[in-house]
């Protein structure tokens, strides 16, 4: 996910310019550690375009690699899992109670 400032505003005014009926942008991630996606979070607070989030791999890459590689059970998986999914939530949620959104 972009950590950029300009890159958010510039991707929301290109929306909003160019796409009326756009309902919002969410983030996506490809295994990206928790720490980024809350920098990231927290920049993209502000912006009321961006609605919500798509990091399945940061989820459930490492659970699956362990899981599969036999290190972890069944019940292991899907606790890490749960566990990774709650803190994203939680990343989440204190990141939308900054104020001062925009456009």
């Amino acid at each position: 996910p972009m950590n950029n400032d300009t890159a958010w505003q510039n991707t929301c005014s290109a929306v909003s310019r160019n796409d009326p009926y756009c309902r919002g942008i969410i983030v996506s991630s490809t295994d990206t550690p928790q720490s980024d996606l809350s920098e990231c979070f927290n920049k993209t607070a502000k912006y009321n375009l961006v609605k919500g989030f798509a990091v399945g791999p940061t989820v459930f890459g490492s659970t699956a690699t362990e899981w599969f590689s036999g290190k972890i059970n069944d019940t292991q998986a899907v606790d890490q899992m749960a566990e990774n999914y709650a803190d994203i939530c939680e990343l989440w949620d204190s990141a939308r109670d900054i104020k001062g959104k925009t456009a």
